[in-house]
């Protein structure tokens, strides 16, 4: 029989890391299941703006909660730059990362990044299609739309084969992304 399991999202903002890492190594002790960070930009006293050196941080002081993203805003991170830090999260969690990932919406975290809303959708598509590669390919040469990439990712993920991955969002078109390009929505 399955086990009902517990997840949270720790006290949210910036000026929190002390206070949720606290909230996080206790939730471990009393057996919740997983930690979860949202990724928001110029939310004062809210949210995270970098959650995956966040999750590195408490990966450092558990050993079984299982951390994951709630969700990560593709849109901000090159693809590189992007299956480089969850592996390197994964390889310091050994094995304990989830990527939630989605689009994103917020005009004004685009404008903060000099992002494009337009055409998100299809720049996701690649960008997941070359953390894919990059996480279990020995090399990868990939030319899109977007972005173009040659080369090889060091140090891999230890998740086999890769980080599961959840895309996060609605509507039709992403129920389709998440049942073709994910592990869970």
């Amino acid at each position: 029989m399955a086990r009902l399991k517990f997840g949270f999202i720790p006290i949210e903002g910036g000026h929190y890391y002390r206070e949720a890492h606290e909230e996080v190594v206790r939730a471990e002790e009393l057996g919740f299941d997983s930690v979860w960070m949202e990724e928001h930009h110029s939310v004062t006293d809210h949210y995270w703006p970098s959650p995956l050196t966040v999750l590195a941080g408490f990966a450092t002081r558990t050993s079984r909660l299982k951390l994951g993203t709630d969700i990560l805003v593709a849109a901000f991170y090159h693809p590189v730059r992007l299956a480089e830090d969850v592996a390197m999260l994964d390889v310091i969690s050994g094995g304990r990362f989830t990527l939630g990932i989605a689009i994103g919406y917020k005009p004004d975290e685009f404008a903060l990044y000099g992002v494009d809303l337009d055409k998100r959708g299809a720049r996701f598509e690649e960008q997941l299609a070359i953390a894919r590669a990059l996480w279990t390919e020995d090399r990868v040469s990939f030319r899109g739309r977007y972005y173009t990439v040659e080369g090889r990712l060091e140090p891999r993920p230890v998740s086999r084969p890769h980080p599961p991955v959840w895309i996060g969002g609605w509507g039709e078109l992403t129920l389709r992304r998440a049942a073709t390009l994910a592990d869970n929505w």
